[in-house]
């Protein structure tokens, strides 16, 4: 098929690039490690300016963080969710924003260490985030109520960084592409894997069910974390705005107070990330807002 690279080749990005030896071994080990340094270099710039970095990660500030990476999720992903041709300028900003979607396997030669494959792609995605998020939540039960908070919060950001991708990795295990004459059918993201194998049905049913767990279920436990403390994220903003209005106040102060009333509960801190960006009375939003993307 044109759309398989031959052997020594490794896909990457649309394209096929050539293996060179150890050389392709040595970039994906120095790529984990930059990753690696990176993360403690995050981490100990956090520990060195927590105050700053609270701020920060607060309010308009992680609000505008998820706006812009919204955005560029949403464009990045064009280029998989529709089969159209866009040309090669707007191609080109899609495959750069496509990096929002935290992609890192077909930015790296893994053809040329092993064998990878959609079915290996798809295992990796939603078997490694299991086991990460596993990993956080031993670490917030372990950390206690005090420090559990942030650890939480680690836990919705990387899950709202990678449910996009992850969710479209799920959904392209299903489309198939049936070719004229005795070809066969192939999957689309992958044309090295037969529609009609077994192996592809054990991966059906797989992703099935992975649908469930991270598209559909993840947002639901969200929604179902918010909803059971809706009345202390919102204590009564429309109310409080209408008592304002009637004492000839701004409107805006009974947002204030609603606002002050819930950012002083401590009780709901660990479920800032999802509703701090939000007016009180849209404590929803957060799930609607994962669902567009």
């Amino acid at each position: 098929m044109c759309e398989l690279c031959e052997d020594g080749y490794a896909a990457m990005q649309g394209s096929c690039v050539e293996c060179e030896g150890g050389g392709s071994a040595a970039a994906l080990v120095g790529f984990v490690v930059v990753l690696l340094m990176t993360a403690a270099l995050v981490a100990w710039f956090v520990r060195r300016n927590g105050a700053k970095v609270k701020k920060w990660t607060h309010g308009s500030g992680m609000a505008a963080v998820k706006a812009v990476l919204a955005y560029s999720q949403i464009l990045g992903s064009l280029s998989v969710t529709m089969l159209v041709d866009f040309g090669p300028a707007f191609s080109g900003l899609t495959q750069v924003l496509a990096a929002s979607n935290l992609d890192f396997v077909s930015f790296l030669p893994l053809d040329c260490v092993a064998p990878m494959d959609h079915h290996a792609r798809l295992l990796g995605y939603t078997l490694g985030i299991l086991v990460l998020d596993a990993v956080l939540l031993l670490a917030y039960k372990a950390a206690g109520k005090g420090k559990g908070g942030q650890v939480l919060m680690a836990l919705f950001l990387v899950n709202s960084f990678l449910l996009p991708q992850v969710s479209m990795v799920i959904f392209s295990t299903f489309p198939c592409t049936q070719f004229d004459g005795d070809y066969g059918t192939y999957l689309t993201a992958d044309k090295s894997i037969d529609c009609d194998g077994a192996a592809h049905a054990g991966m059906v049913a797989y992703a099935t069910a992975m649908i469930f767990v991270f598209p559909v279920g993840k947002p639901l436990l969200c929604l179902y974390l918010l909803w059971r403390k809706r009345r202390e994220i919102d204590v009564g903003q429309d109310r409080l705005e209408k008592e304002h209005a009637g004492q000839h106040s701004d409107g805006a102060t009974g947002l204030q107070e609603a606002v002050e009333l819930r950012d002083k509960n401590e009780d709901i801190k660990h479920l800032a990330f999802l509703y701090e960006s939000y007016q009180p009375k849209y404590w929803w939003y957060e799930v609607w807002e994962t669902y567009r993307r």
